[in-house]
């Protein structure tokens, strides 16, 4: 029988341990499938935009409904280097009309963040590996002024992980759920939630900033503000 000296011995065991570390490191699923980067993907949602105007008594409501398709046209390098997606957005009133080109904005998914630029505002809206409880400054990168202030001070959680989700009869085994803000006084509410499901990317958006009549009952008397909320209709590759 073979006998090995103590120092072979603690060779053989830090490098099982070292293999080990390894092994576990690799196995880890970062979940980047919640936000896919392939060219040709699309997505089409239904939106909702509700507007409440208090400059008419009662305050004047307005609902617009109406489609919007995103398209991911194609990858570059920004000018950091990084893989971006170049994602064309369309917009119609609804199926029986063409689409028309509506602006164009990026999304760029690095080894530890998924971030889009909407609007010219940049937006950190997922952060890998992704957990339950998980936050972070979603609006870290915001020029903040008088036209966005309510954007100030947000913090991103997750509060939903690896669940079922259905919209539009569209079934995911597996989606998350951010709560980008939620903040509700007297006179005011603010909210803003995102959920995206594994190979499709964003499914659902609801964003509101109202400011309440105390009078009458909230959210219908809401006397100012808006509501935007999109849902998932149809996605695929193109």
């Amino acid at each position: 029988m073979k006998h090995f000296s103590p120092l072979l011995l603690a060779l053989i065991v830090v490098v099982a341990i070292s293999s080990c570390k390894k092994d576990d490191n690799t196995s880890v699923d970062l979940k980047y499938e919640y936000f896919p980067q392939d060219t040709g993907l699309y997505a089409i949602y239904d939106a909702d935009s509700v507007t409440f105007d208090d400059f008419f008594n009662p305050p004047l409501v307005d609902t617009v409904q109406f489609q919007i398709k995103e398209v991911v046209e194609s990858i570059f390098n920004d000018n950091e280097g990084r893989p971006t997606m170049r994602i064309e957005r369309y917009r119609r009133a609804d199926s029986t009309q063409a689409w028309t080109i509506w602006n164009v904005w990026t999304a760029t998914r690095t080894t530890t963040t998924a971030e889009r630029y909407e609007d010219n505002m940049r937006f950190i809206k997922l952060s890998f590996p992704p957990k339950v409880e998980k936050t972070w400054d979603g609006n870290a990168y915001l020029q903040i002024d008088e036209t966005n202030d309510f954007l100030e001070g947000w913090e991103y959680q997750i509060t939903k992980l690896d669940q079922p989700y259905s919209i539009n009869g569209i079934n995911f085994d597996s989606s998350l759920t951010v709560i980008q803000h939620d903040e509700e006084n007297l006179i005011e509410k603010t909210y803003s939630e995102e959920v995206y499901a594994k190979g499709a990317g964003l499914v659902y958006k609801q964003i509101m900033k109202l400011e309440k009549d105390v009078t009458a009952t909230f959210p219908a008397g809401a006397k100012a503000g808006f509501i935007y909320t999109i849902r998932l209709r149809e996605y695929g590759q193109q």
